[in-house]
């Protein structure tokens, strides 16, 4: 598949590496890969097609029209377009209006357009058979990644960053330098788009990557791209760890559990160490609300003290009608079926 295959160069390689060492894909895959115009989704489209002939895989391309950039978006979608039949790729296309729903609901619009992207991907790979979507994400991205979550004051998930692997969404480019896959493009002569919003410093990751990378390169640590990846591999291999405890304390800490309701016994929580607590607190509100959004750092530390609360009842309320109670021996996590009044 493809045209003017070449011998296999060093970035391919070492592509393939990153997906061999993180088992990301296996012979005969079908990878639906996720393509912007951007350098970087280009550049991984191409690399994975030149891969294929040597490992088998079958490769697709799917492209979101937010809609956001009107003209320019249009473009966009006909280049990724023509790069799926040079590349001899079945090409999957979507157009939206998300500046109508925004206009319509509000929230944030950035979250709207990466929710609907990845909603579109899962749902293309499903209906035609793909079996691992590959995203471009480079270990710049994931150096970005975890200066953001540190300035939010993000705990071990945050500072995980952007990782490989998960579920099946893959990113082969992670160990990949931006800019030797702009070197890659040049030397098979393969154009890509330029997204002026790279350069809106009115978002946080533009800020970080245009003023503080650079601040943090010259002034501090020449080699903070290093530094910050092998901070990201740290906390997701520790993180790994830790939610593999928590499952189990949850477990020998659980009194009972329904739809809406989670009930632990308090003493055996207040024995555990205050990390596995607070994660004890957010698996029960993920449980019941099927994430962690709104939940903080200091609603957390609000249930905890409720452990210490003894032969009265008290409760806290949080978002998402979620209240905890301390009641008797108990520690309940429950969900409510009307909203809550005193929400912390």
């Amino acid at each position: 598949m493809g045209e003017n295959q070449l011998p296999m160069n060093r970035i391919e390689k070492a592509v393939l590496q990153t997906i061999h060492r993180h088992r990301m894909l296996e012979s005969g895959d079908a990878v639906l890969v996720a393509v912007s115009g951007g350098a970087d989704s280009t550049a991984l489209a191409v690399l994975l097609n030149n891969l294929t002939i040597s490992q088998k895989w079958r490769i697709g391309i799917a492209h979101l029209n937010h809609g956001i950039r009107n003209a320019a978006a249009d473009m966009d979608a006909r280049f990724v377009e023509r790069l799926a039949v040079k590349l001899g790729c079945p090409f999957y296309l979507k157009k939206v209006r998300l500046k109508e729903h925004h206009r319509l609901y509000g929230g944030n619009l950035e979250e709207l357009a990466r929710t609907s992207r990845y909603d579109f991907l899962a749902q293309t790979a499903s209906v035609n058979g793909y079996t691992r979507i590959a995203v471009g994400h480079h270990r710049h991205d994931n150096a970005e990644q975890v200066l953001m979550a540190l300035i939010r004051g993000s705990g071990l998930d945050g500072l995980s960053a952007i990782t490989p692997v998960r579920s099946d969404l893959i990113r082969p480019l992670i160990e990949t330098d931006p800019q030797d896959l702009r070197a890659y493009l040049r030397t098979r002569n393969i154009e890509h788009i330029e997204d002026p919003s790279n350069n809106d410093e009115s978002f946080l990751r533009n800020r970080i990557r245009q003023r503080l990378i650079p601040i943090l390169t010259n002034e501090y640590n020449p080699q903070i791209i290093d530094a910050l990846n092998r901070l990201a591999t740290i906390s997701d291999d520790e993180n790994r760890l830790l939610k593999q405890l928590a499952g189990d304390a949850f477990q020998q800490c659980l009194v009972k559990q329904k739809e809406n309701c989670c009930q632990f016994d308090a003493e055996k929580v207040t024995a555990l160490p205050l990390a596995l607590q607070r994660r004890l607190g957010r698996m029960a509100f993920e449980i019941l609300t099927g994430g962690t959004r709104r939940l903080t750092f200091g609603h957390l530390e609000d249930c905890l003290a409720l452990l210490a609360v003894q032969n009265h009842p008290k409760q806290i309320d949080l978002p998402r009608r979620i209240r905890v109670l301390r009641r008797d021996d108990l520690w309940i996590w429950r969900q409510e079926a009307d909203n809550l009044r005193n929400v912390r």
